[in-house]
């Protein structure tokens, strides 16, 4: 949350977060980083306008979503 998205993206995890990745639909990696935490928020002012699919994975499996920044 919040999504749309502008300056932060914020995930909140039951389980453990391993790594968050933000790719755009051209299947570029914008954003790939290592995380060990439930909470995160994550910078997005860096990334353009538009919609972006974000790949979360926990202790428990990968979730993959839609993200939009403004």
């Amino acid at each position: 949350y919040p999504n749309p998205a502008t300056d932060v993206l914020n995930i909140v995890s039951d389980h453990t977060i391993k790594n968050v990745r933000i790719i755009n639909f051209t299947g570029q990696i914008l954003f790939d980083q290592n995380f060990s935490n439930t909470n995160l928020t994550i910078e997005t002012s860096v990334l353009q306008s538009g919609l972006y699919i974000i790949r979360v994975e926990t202790s428990e499996g990968v979730k993959t979503g839609k993200v939009t920044i403004n």
